[in-house]
């Protein structure tokens, strides 16, 4: 598996018969999508990353049929809002409503933060569906949600600690005060000057120190890379995301290149 190809890993032996005690987590975009398999005691038994041009992904459709133990669906969320636990009203979805679309028809979902007190409310690109099945409520979570727990739970000791996740062509940022939420937001990332100037731009809206802040990074990043070297102009406390917490497997490439999903691993950490 060599650095920047899509990850293809599916560990030797495992067949259906494991499925019953397994969890399945996809990620989906559109056509692109990654895969995750966890057993017990978070053996990895696959991990797979897809593009709608992938030629190497015979199986992925069995793999994704198989009876799991549980599966969730991490969906690229259009539009959303948080509300503190303590101001959420089920009475209120009309208004909530009103926050995230014009379409009366069109679904919202809500995902409940098992780590912060805060409820995610969100709407989605199309129908909710896997391989061509509409999936129920419980079965969906918004894609940045694990991310945005797992990194409340690394930061939690920390006085102000800032996680940054780079995607293809966008990237997110959160920011914890005291262990707190205090932003969350996602940005165009065209190149290495773009991202600097949102990374600016949110350490100005949230008043944030670079000297007393931890940063966490994860996705589309290496050390010494464009990015790397313009979020270390300012900070010093950085480090990539640990996966090695996460999962177990002997393929050691994994832990280097797997960082990239922890959007799909970083579940494992928030149940």
């Amino acid at each position: 598996m060599s650095e920047g190809t899509n990850i293809h890993f599916t560990e030797d032996g495992f067949a259906e018969p494991h499925a019953a005690a397994s969890k399945l987590y996809v990620y989906q975009d559109g056509m692109n999508g990654q895969l995750a398999i966890l057993g017990a005691d978070r053996d990895l038994w696959a991990l797979r990353e897809w593009k709608e041009d992938d030629q190497e992904q015979d199986d992925l459709h069995e793999l994704l049929q198989w009876p799991y133990a549980q599966r969730q669906v991490l969906l690229p969320h259009r539009r959303l809002t948080f509300i503190p636990n303590e101001l959420y009203d089920e009475s209120q979805t009309a208004l909530y409503r009103q926050l995230l679309t014009d379409n009366e028809e069109e679904p919202i979902y809500t995902y409940h933060f098992k780590n912060i007190p805060v409820k995610f409310l969100y709407t989605v690109y199309g129908e909710a569906s896997l391989s061509g099945q509409s999936l129920i409520a419980e079965e969906c979570i918004p894609a940045a949600a694990p991310w945005i727990e797992s990194m409340a739970l690394m930061g939690a000791n920390e006085f102000s600690f800032l996680g940054i996740q780079l995607h293809h062509d966008t990237c997110d940022y959160v920011y914890f005060k005291d262990g707190g939420l205090i932003f969350y937001n996602r940005f165009p990332k065209a190149d290495a000057d773009e991202f600097n100037y949102f990374l600016l731009c949110v350490i100005e809206e949230c008043h944030i120190n670079p000297e007393k802040t931890h940063v966490v990074f994860a996705g589309n990043v290496r050390p010494g890379d464009e990015n790397y070297q313009r979020i270390s102009k300012y900070f010093s406390q950085i480090q990539l995301a640990p996966i090695a917490g996460l999962i177990q497997t002997g393929e050691a490439s994994i832990y280097d290149q797997g960082q990239r999903l922890l959007n799909l691993l970083g579940i494992a950490l928030c149940e």
